[in-house]
């Protein structure tokens, strides 16, 4: 589809490989787009495939990061479980009417099948509003038969181009693309009218604070200001879980649930942070971005176990 002077541009944060944190804005037409999602490239590792995010950032800002994120422009659906095969996957979106490139990606084989679907977006939606679009996409996949990734709700996800692993020859001769004609974009507002997405499941808050010294107005000056701080330690470590843990994957998120548990059993030694309270932070903010409940159960309370082994908070280090 050759792009012409008159068809509208979009911006795209292109990054050189997952390790780096900065990136460079080009404006790409929906000519660009299909070009650059139907070309396979042949890296040496998957680490250093260019990436891309169809997102407009904040001012001239080039750092991937979710606070520099201003607008989001397509629904991205990482298709990597359930996935029967490339050509039910492209005749089941072409079903949709709605216009999409589809590609397989990086660990796609004939055997087990991985794909992306992208859905241009009539408009931009704020990164505000993108969980709750996100969520509703989420829910109308699910109509047609698709599990998308949690990962890509965050609206500072990196997606990499289509790449193969150059090492191996067969992979180039498994790359799969596929270009849908449609409606010319899928509308946001339409989905979230349409597509309520099921309620989260969230573990009830704990009991309210009583006991242990806990009770602000038995706290002397000294113990206040100690719990002032063990509060801030616990919304930081649960925005940590919540926001930076969402892009690193299973593996990442249980990392910042052990710390920011181990962290939780410290000051709960301390005698300045029940553990309940610590507990259900954590593994709220740990099933918002994407774990599952007994994996978050799992790493919030050995790390809480650690911490209080390990022993009070050292306070002297943050007079």
């Amino acid at each position: 589809m050759p792009a012409s002077e008159q068809e509208p541009r979009r911006p795209v944060l292109l990054v050189d490989g997952a390790r780096n944190a900065h990136g460079r804005v080009e404006w790409w037409t929906m000519g660009d787009l299909l070009s650059e999602l139907t070309s396979v490239r042949s890296v040496g590792e998957k680490l250093n495939a260019p990436g891309w995010l169809p997102v407009e950032m904040v001012g001239d800002s080039t750092h991937r990061h979710l606070d520099n994120v201003a607008k989001v422009w397509a629904l991205v659906c990482d298709l990597d479980d359930d996935l029967e095969d490339f050509d039910a996957l492209s005749q089941g979106v072409h079903a949709l009417g709605y216009a999409a490139v589809i590609h397989t990606t990086w660990s796609h084989s004939p055997e087990h099948a991985k794909a992306r679907v992208v859905f241009p977006l009539e408009e931009a939606c704020t990164a505000e509003q993108w969980p709750v679009v996100w969520a509703s996409g989420a829910a109308w996949a699910k109509t047609w038969g698709a599990t998308i990734d949690k990962v890509c709700k965050d609206p500072s996800r990196l997606y990499f181009l289509p790449a193969v692993d150059a090492r191996d020859e067969r992979r180039a001769g498994w790359f799969r693309a596929d270009v849908v004609d449609g409606r010319p974009c899928l509308s946001w507002r339409w989905l979230v009218a349409n597509h309520r997405p099921p309620k989260e499941k969230r573990i009830p808050p704990p009991p309210p604070l009583t006991g242990a010294g806990l009770a602000y107005d038995e706290l002397d000056k000294e113990k206040r200001r100690r719990r002032a701080f063990a509060l801030a330690v616990l919304e930081r470590r649960a925005g940590l879980v919540r926001t930076a843990g969402s892009g690193k994957g299973v593996k990442g998120r249980n990392v910042y649930c052990y710390t920011g548990g181990r962290a939780v059993g410290q000051l709960v030694a301390a005698g300045v942070l029940s553990e309940a309270e610590g507990y259900h932070a954590l593994v709220n903010a740990a099933m918002a971005a994407g774990l599952k409940a007994k994996e978050a159960d799992r790493a919030v309370r050995n790390g809480i176990h650690k911490g209080m082994k390990e022993g009070a908070w050292d306070f002297s280090q943050n007079s």
